[in-house]
């Protein structure tokens, strides 16, 4: 937990320690194939940017994508950082980043929403009336890219109280329903990266999905779920950034010490209720 100095979300976590066991501080790392895991955890320095596909996920298909050192160079040349994956089918990478290694463990879990992702940037470029300047489905896109997490739930009451900025009922008052009937998948590599060192005022952009209960069962039934339904409703779902909803992370139960009505309660600049609620 960081400082109260530091809860304004300008604090970001330094590149380059290397943290073998790194799963073990934060549960949104669950979400990744324990076979992957224990092969980080088995490094003792940073992975080199080669060997980050080596390791699939059980189950999983080869990405379509591959991971390359950053060549700054390379990347100007074909356009930008987008351009250069659509051209060499290759995700440009920084060693000893953990940005860039979260963003390489998202691509290798769930390889078809992230080439979703990709899709929905190389189609705002198309869009822009002009250079450098996002359209409103780069922005959500970028959003989601970077600080996103996917809240699947077969409870759509779940789902309303976090549209609804309900987080004392959401976290604290059914608990254990959203225990059984969701969950929360951070996809941003951004976010992930903040995981390794949470602080208050840590906040998510959320897409919320209606999902049946058999895609909660476990990490793998979710990412199967989301690698079906990301080619045929993603797009329909993001064109701008109110398609996503602010999320304070660490109410999430078990992200961090806050099974008591006083965590929720005596932090409500970070809970935040919607203006004019009771």
């Amino acid at each position: 937990m960081r400082s109260d100095s530091e809860r304004a979300g300008r604090w970001k976590p330094p590149p380059g320690d290397w943290r073998r066991e790194f799963e073990r501080l934060s549960p949104a790392f669950a979400q990744f194939c324990p076979d992957v895991l224990s092969a980080l955890s088995a490094s003792e320095q940073f992975p080199s940017v080669n060997r980050w596909g080596d390791q699939l996920p059980r189950g999983q298909e080869p990405p379509p994508v591959r991971f390359v050192i950053q060549d700054d160079r390379a990347i100007k040349q074909a356009g930008g950082y987008d351009f250069f994956i659509r051209d060499q089918l290759s995700v440009p990478s920084r060693p000893g980043s953990w940005h860039d290694l979260f963003n390489a463990l998202v691509w290798l879990h769930y390889p078809q929403l992230k080439l979703r992702i990709h899709r929905l940037q190389l189609e705002d470029f198309s869009r822009r009336e002009q250079p450098g300047k996002r359209t409103s489905l780069g922005d959500a896109v970028t959003l989601l890219d970077e600080c996103g997490t996917l809240v699947l739930s077969s409870d759509p009451t779940l789902l309303d109280d976090i549209r609804e900025l309900r987080w004392r009922r959401l976290f604290f008052e059914r608990r254990e329903e959203l225990l059984q009937s969701a969950r929360f998948l951070v996809v941003g590599h951004a976010l992930l990266h903040a995981l390794l060192e949470p602080y208050i005022g840590l906040m998510g952009h959320a897409l919320l999905i209606d999902a049946p209960g058999g895609a909660l069962e476990d990490a793998l039934s979710a990412r199967r779920f989301i690698d079906a339904w990301a080619p045929e409703h993603l797009s329909g779902r993001i064109q701008r950034t109110r398609d996503l909803c602010p999320l304070p992370l660490l109410g999430i139960p078990g992200y961090v010490a806050n099974e008591s009505a006083a965590f929720y309660d005596g932090l409500p600049e970070y809970f935040r209720a919607r203006r004019g609620a009771d």
